[in-house]
Order: C-alpha cells, then sequence, then structure tokens
C-alpha cells in the first residue's frame, strides 16, 4: 500500500473508492465529486488500485491519495481496511465496489455509501428481486450492530 497525504485537515474525511483511474465515465463522476467536496471545505481522499488520470488530477489538486493494488481480495480488504482504520474517515463512498463496503464496515466506518455506474436495468431489477442480495445489501451500509442482528431474523 502507497500512502501520499496532501491534506492535513484535522475533520473526518470522506473516501472515494474506485477501482480504476483511467477516464471512463465513472471516473469522470468521481473527479467532479471529489472536487466538489475540496472546493466546499471537506476532507477528501481518493482511494484507487492502479495509476491514471484521475489519480494524476488528484494529486495536483491536493487531493489526499492511497494506491491500493489489487493483487488479491483478501489483501485488497485487509490493506484497505488498514487504511480506513489509521485515517477514521466519517464516510466511505465506494463506486461500483462491495469490497469497499465491507472493509468500510470491517473498519468500523460509521458512514458507507455505494454507487453503482454501469447496470442494466434488466440485471438491477434481477438483483431487487433477490432476499439475499438486499440483505446484503442493508448489511454493509449499515455500521450500527443492531441492525446486522435484525436483518438475519
Amino acid at each position: 500500500m502507497r500512502v501520499g497525504t496532501a491534506s492535513a485537515k484535522t475533520r473526518p474525511g470522506i473516501f472515494l473508492v474506485i477501482h480504476g483511474a483511467g477516464w471512463g465515465g465513472t471516473e469522470r463522476h468521481v473527479r467532479g465529486l471529489m472536487l466538489g467536496l475540496a472546493a466546499r471545505g471537506e476532507t477528501v481522499h481518493l482511494v484507487v488500485s492502479q495509476e491514471g488520470p484521475l489519480l494524476d488530477e488528484a494529486r495536483a489538486s491536493g487531493i489526499s491519495t492511497h494506491v491500493v493494488m489489487r493483487k488479491s481480495t483478501v489483501s485488497y480488504i485487509s490493506y484497505l481496511k488498514q487504511c480506513l482504520g489509521s485515517l477514521r474517515p466519517a464516510i466511505v463512498h465506494a463506486h461500483s465496489g462491495r469490497i469497499p463496503c465491507l472493509a468500510a464496515r470491517l473498519a468500523g466506518v460509521p458512514g458507507i455509501v455505494e454507487t453503482r455506474h454501469g447496470l442494466p436495468e434488466r440485471s438491477s431489477r434481477l438483483y431487487r428481486s433477490l432476499p439475499a442480495s438486499r440483505r446484503w445489501e442493508g448489511w454493509k451500509c449499515k455500521a450500527r450492530p443492531s441492525h446486522r442482528r435484525r436483518l438475519r431474523s
């Protein structure tokens, strides 16, 4: 894990987690969100799994960047959990990634959000109809243990 911190504000941060750092639609969306939050005075951290233009722009803008390589799912969860645990963000906003949500949950992050990008309508309808999937979505995004117990019954 490589960590480069460009901002030392004391406010809890918002972590934007995205796998790629290229220049597709998801990356452009994250770019706007990242720059907009930073302009409002929020402490923003960008977490990516690879080098690319999005990462370069974040660094040039003075945004804290973290590169967590995805060699295996287990190592990715472990490194991401370690990074989140040490920096204690208020919110983790994952972009098309359930694994970052799980790492945030394990690290005790109070606010977890996932934005899914590029899912076809047919798949999302099918996904919403599966009870086990809905329970997983509820569990990964709820920080309070009481929600977890309720979802299991």
